[in-house]
């Protein structure tokens, strides 16, 4: 059975021996020396056996419940856990096709990982509204775009956020809810007179989109009528306009108004001591105060000319005839002292 060996040829005399000697090839038995024995469903876990010296490669085996991943036939492997499963190993000695004895069985117990829900209180918000993201299925839990669990927050626009839970085994998995953020309608609110006039006329107020609701948010006295504002006093006032969409959105545009002056009733100071009545009137009024002086009234028209003044002895109660004016809007400025009157007063003829 030797072959490749070397003969002497020649006679030898008296007792010999003669022995034959050799190293046995089979690889000893193979110890796993990194073995983790537990792992979460979907984990990726490495195997690891002692470096034997007869052995030219490694034999790997795994249960059903692991997928190999890389690392057959090195002392090294990689395997995707998904559910209990079994490893073992053997050392093989390529040169004469011959296996060692398997390590001992390595058991893997693999835990299922929780069930991880994503939940909004609204799905669907109106820019600038709040809402609050909430996990459930596991015992803690992180967001994704630095959102805290339970905490209100307001959505800067249409996103898709994801929930990291994990369980009391350390075990996570994920979930995904979408939050959309609707744009606020464009409202607008248009008057047929803006900005400071004389109250007591009509004042025709168009909102857009139509549909929406007017409300006057300040004001002495209410001086609203559905879409008409018709300010029977003096002050300042604030009217709105609210129009809500099909996505449940709403915005309001605001005008602000300011009556200094009043058409068709009386004409009266700011701080109520003076009156000039009747407004409009055909140029003939009375100017009544509690100002017991004398003063000067002066008329302007609309280019701001002065058309005509008279020095008043007593301001109490007095009645005055201007003739000659042409029918229109005059500013009439009355002044006593430090204190001083300016309103328009309508001359119709």
């Amino acid at each position: 059975g030797v072959t490749s060996g070397v003969i002497n040829n020649g006679i030898w005399s008296g007792n010999g021996v003669v022995t034959f000697s050799y190293e046995d090839p089979t690889p000893s038995m193979a110890v796993i020396s990194t073995a983790p024995t537990s792992a979460c469903s979907g984990e990726t876990l490495t195997f690891t056996c002692d470096v034997l010296s007869e052995a030219t490669f490694y034999t790997w085996t795994v249960s059903a419940g692991a997928t190999f991943i890389s690392g057959q036939n090195t002392n090294t492997i990689t395997v995707l856990a998904t559910s209990d499963f079994t490893v073992d190993v053997y050392g093989v000695n390529g040169t004469c096709s011959l296996s060692g004895p398997a390590a001992t069985t390595i058991n893997v117990t693999v835990l299922a990982l929780p069930s991880v829900t994503a939940n909004a209180t609204e799905t669907a918000v109106c820019a600038g509204e709040p809402t609050t993201l909430t996990g459930g299925g596991a015992d803690s839990y992180t967001w994704s775009n630095g959102i805290s669990d339970g905490v209100s927050f307001v959505p800067a626009g249409t996103a898709t956020y994801t929930v990291t839970g994990t369980d009391l085994n350390g075990c996570e998995n994920s979930a995904d809810v979408t939050v959309t953020v609707n744009t606020l309608p464009t409202v607008g609110l248009n008057a047929t007179m803006t900005g400071t006039f004389c109250g007591g006329q009509d004042v025709t107020l168009t909102g857009t989109p139509s549909g929406g609701t007017y409300t006057q948010t300040a004001g002495p006295v209410n001086a609203l009528s559905t879409n008409i504002f018709n300010a029977p006093q003096q002050g300042n006032y604030t009217v709105s306009y609210s129009y809500t969409d099909g996505n449940g959105c709403t915005n309001t545009s605001l005008e602000n108004f300011t009556i200094d002056c009043m058409l068709g009733l009386d004409l009266i100071s700011k701080d109520g001591s003076m009156n000039v009545y009747p407004n409009p009137n055909n140029g003939q009024f009375t100017i009544k105060s509690d100002v017991n002086e004398k003063g000067t009234l002066e008329l302007f028209n609309l280019s701001g000319q002065l058309v005509y003044t008279q020095d008043i002895d007593n301001l109490t109660e007095k009645t005055i005839e201007v003739k000659n004016l042409a029918p229109g809007v005059y500013t009439l400025n009355i002044t006593s002292g430090e204190k001083k009157f300016s309103g328009n007063l309508n001359i119709i003829k």
